[in-house]
């Protein structure tokens, strides 16, 4: 595997994590929910993957060699769902914040 097929995989992640959490965001506004109801479907709508994938993945593949490369995409989301909900906690906190 080269770096350039592990950035297509990185573009790739960070699309369906958009995807996942604006069609959150579109349910949540259609729904007519509160913000602090939106905080909470943004957190806990994409936030369980290395979890259950890491089991899922050893049920189906069992204990096959290429069990890190089946993985991969897994790990890389699971960091990539870390970095990008701390920045928006932050930038939910300054907000609330702000409007105090």
């Amino acid at each position: 595997m080269g770096i350039d097929v592990i950035l297509i995989l990185i573009i790739a992640l960070l699309l369906l994590f958009a995807l996942i959490n604006g069609f959150i965001y579109m349910l949540i506004r259609k729904v007519k929910l509160g913000k602090p109801d939106l905080i909470t479907a943004l957190f806990c709508g994409s936030t369980k993957s290395l979890m259950h994938g890491t089991v899922m993945a050893k049920v189906i593949f069992g204990a096959a060699g290429a069990g890190g490369v089946i993985l991969l995409p897994i790990l890389i989301y699971h960091a990539l769902q870390l970095t990008i909900t701390g920045i928006m906690s932050q930038r939910f906190s300054a907000n609330e914040l702000k409007n105090k």
